[in-house]
């Protein structure tokens, strides 16, 4: 067991999310090292705050693509953890893994919860931040979008009509 530090989301946002009124700041929550078979344990290091989060934070129940955030747990976004422990042996401790985290300090993934092993992550250069953002899902995004999708032709006029949001400014 551990003493788990959290967000929790305690209320569905009509107008604008209010820390007090609509998250709850959580430090006391038990988290069991008592893994199953597929599970893994991360130490979260960084979380991602994108756009759609704040459609989730509505709770609506058209919502289909991207679901709502259930009250009293921890809000669910893309983030990088560390390994902590396994039983998944495609996962070993001490990797740095991207994938669906919780804004607490540990979150314990099901089985086939889908995690990315960032490969040389500690031995780089560059801060492990940039896989939230240009070498997480918005620079995949953006790439996918522009090279594999997009086709640009040399002479053609390129419009990104989203540059503020996490994708289009990349």
């Amino acid at each position: 067991m551990v003493n788990n530090k959290a967000v929790t989301f305690k209320k569905y946002v009509v107008d604008y999310p209010v820390a007090d009124e609509h998250f709850e700041y959580v430090t006391e929550r038990e988290v069991s090292y008592d893994l199953k078979d597929g599970e893994v344990l991360t130490r979260n290091l960084y979380l991602s705050l994108d756009p759609y989060l704040r459609v989730k934070m509505r709770g609506l129940e058209e919502n289909a693509l991207f679901g709502r955030y259930p009250l009293g747990e921890p809000m669910e976004n893309r983030g990088l953890g560390e390994v902590i422990a396994s039983k998944n042996p495609a996962v070993p401790v001490g990797s740095v893994v991207d994938g669906f985290l919780r804004s607490e300090e540990y979150t314990l993934v099901s089985a086939g919860s889908p995690l990315t092993i960032i490969e040389g992550a500690r031995e780089s250069k560059l801060p492990l931040s940039v896989y939230t953002g240009a070498l997480g899902m918005p620079g995949f995004t953006a790439y996918g979008g522009l090279l594999v999708h997009g086709k640009p032709v040399a002479g053609e006029t390129l419009y990104v009509s989203a540059a503020s949001g996490a994708v289009g400014q990349l």
